[in-house]
C-alpha cells in the first residue's frame, strides 16, 4: 500500500479489505462488513472492529510481540501470534457478530 504514517480505513455499509499495509498506525472499521487487514511491516498500533462481520489481522511472519485485545461478542476468537502485555506495540480486534483472527501471514 505504500502509505507511512498513520492510516484510516471505514465504512458504514461493506467490507474492508487492506492488504501489504506498511503504516505504523492502523485503524479499520466497518458497521457492517469484515475487516480483514494484512499488514507488510511491524506497525506500532492497530484497532480493527467490526459491528456486524469478521475481523482478519495477519502480521508479518517473524514479527515481534504484541500487547493484543482480541474478543466477539458472537463468534470465534484466536490470536496466533507472540504476545506480551507489556509490549509497547498494541493490536485491538473486535467484532460483535463474527469471528476474530490475529495470525502470522503464512499460517
Amino acid at each position: 500500500m505504500g502509505v507511512s504514517g498513520a492510516l484510516r480505513l471505514s465504512t458504514s455499509d461493506g467490507s474492508v479489505l487492506a492488504t501489504g499495509v506498511g503504516a505504523t498506525d492502523v485503524e479499520a472499521r466497518s458497521s457492517d462488513g469484515d475487516v480483514v487487514l494484512s499488514l507488510g511491516t511491524t506497525t506500532d498500533r492497530v484497532v480493527a472492529l467490526s459491528s456486524d462481520g469478521r475481523v482478519q489481522v495477519a502480521l508479518p511472519r517473524g514479527s515481534t510481540p504484541y500487547r493484543v485485545d482480541a474478543g466477539s461478542s458472537d463468534g470465534t476468537t484466536q490470536v496466533q501470534v507472540p504476545t506480551d502485555p507489556a509490549a509497547p506495540r498494541t493490536i485491538t480486534a473486535h467484532s460483535s457478530a463474527g469471528d476474530v483472527t490475529v495470525t502470522q501471514t503464512g499460517q
